[in-house]
């Protein structure tokens, strides 16, 4: 049982634009893209989500992020927990009315945008402590040619 935490920082989500029906959607990130990360040995800080903090002296690694079990492009050692960030920008917000968040993980995850929890998977505690295990085993999905949990993130009104 790994029951590894996984905690994203500022956004890890698709958008999707449409006027009175969906006409397009395009990828802001991509799993496979560059994050900054930091293994949860320590409390981080309460804002370690925000666009603010400043993660200079956090590790870069490519998504995704594990123990080496064939589905993990950048190979941590064993830890309760891992904090991944990555900032993007969207030039018009006007645009975006849905967001999609397809999250493939191992065991449990909390997701952020700017601070504001916009899904989770397999986890209690608001926010979830630093070294707080996942409450259940959850497999990834996409390496068995699986589709991840999708999760639908409105825009704040």
């Amino acid at each position: 049982m790994k029951n590894l935490l996984l905690l994203f920082g500022i956004a890890v989500f698709s958008t999707m634009g449409y006027a009175q029906t969906i006409n397009h959607w395009e990828s802001v990130i991509y799993a496979s893209d560059t994050w900054k990360y930091k293994l949860g040995t320590f409390d981080p800080g309460a804002s370690w989500n925000q666009l603010s903090f400043n993660d200079t002296g956090w590790n870069s690694g490519s998504g995704g992020f594990g123990y080496g079990d064939n589905d993990d492009a950048t190979i941590i050692s064993q830890t309760p927990s891992i904090f991944i960030r990555k900032k993007f920008t969207i030039v018009d917000m006007s645009k975006i009315n849905l967001g999609l968040l397809h999250m493939d993980y191992d065991d449990g995850f909390v997701a952020y945008i700017n601070g504001i929890e916009i899904a989770r998977g397999g986890m209690t505690g608001t926010p979830p402590t630093y070294n707080q295990l996942a409450a259940a085993d959850h497999e990834a999905q996409m390496y068995s040619t699986g589709m991840p949990p999708e999760f639908i993130i409105k825009k704040a009104a």
